[in-house]
């Protein structure tokens, strides 16, 4: 007999002889698990196929999603940005206005302590001062106003026979001054040396400068030069007073400029104070 069929390994029908049935048996079996092997592997792949499909829906959701967070989030910036803008603005315009403040209070009681200084004879030496640090500490409270203000000075102290607030007085009278003739972006250079005996100290800017025939005359009090320099307010105490200190201490003042429109430069000169003895 021979074999017509298989079902789970039975013998459905056999014709010829049976030995060759048997003979053949085991590979047909083999046969019908490959088949079935087959079947298996096309399910799992048609399985496996149908499970890509589903996660390439799941991550196109997912990206979908962060998509939209992102989107949102962009837009929680911007708005935050918008009104943190607004506060930085209002944040600058305070500090400009601060500024301003101190520097017309800081002006202030220059005048007072001017108009103080007019009505009273002012004394002679109160102490010694080291020029290099006022210096530092005058341009300090200058740049408060926004000036660019640059200092031309040895490292060692040049210590003056002069008291610390007279000579803070006549250093922030020359820087007011200068300011007061020169635009924001105009350098101003405050040089300190000493050599002599005397220490000598002055105060360049580029502003309107001085005509010739006002510079003798500048240092009186009351005096205006007229022209330009009368667009601006003073009173014309401050170099007066800056010369009423420098004589009661013994010092020089002096002003030089190369004409209107060449800045100008105010120096003064003060004896330097004695060393003590040493101990």
């Amino acid at each position: 007999m021979a074999l017509v069929g298989l079902s789970e390994g039975r013998v459905l029908a056999t014709i010829g002889p049976v030995e060759t049935l048997t003979a053949r048996l085991p590979l047909l079996e083999r046969i019908a698990h490959a088949g079935r092997d087959r079947l298996a592997l096309i399910a799992e792949r048609d399985q496996l196929q149908q499970a890509a499909k589903e996660l390439g829906r799941d991550v196109e959701s997912l990206g979908g999603a962060l998509r939209a967070k992102e989107d949102a989030l962009a837009t929680a910036v911007h708005e935050l940005k918008n009104p943190l803008t607004a506060v930085h603005g209002y944040a600058t315009l305070m500090s400009r206005n601060l500024q301003a403040v101190q520097g017309q209070l800081a002006q202030l009681e220059r005048l007072m302590t001017d108009l103080l200084s007019a009505e009273q004879r002012i004394p002679g030496v109160e102490g010694a001062v080291d020029a290099v640090t006022e210096a530092k500490e005058a341009i300090a409270r200058a740049r408060v106003r926004g000036a660019t203000i640059d200092l031309d000075a040895p490292a060692e102290p040049v210590r003056l026979a002069i008291g610390q607030a007279r000579f803070a007085q006549l250093l922030d009278n020359l820087l007011a001054n200068a300011l007061k003739y020169s635009s924001l972006s105009q350098p101003i250079v405050v040089r300190v040396n000493a050599a002599e005996g005397e220490g000598t100290v002055s105060v360049t800017d580029r502003g309107i400068g001085i005509p010739n025939e006002h510079l003798a005359r500048i240092f009186e009090r009351f005096y205006r030069v007229g022209g330009a320099a009368d667009a601006v307010a003073g009173q014309g105490l401050g170099l007066s007073i800056c010369k009423e200190i420098v004589a009661a201490h013994g010092g020089r003042i002096w002003a030089e400029s190369e004409g209107s429109g060449r800045g100008s430069t105010f120096t003064f000169t003060l004896p330097l104070a004695l060393r003590a003895p040493a101990a």
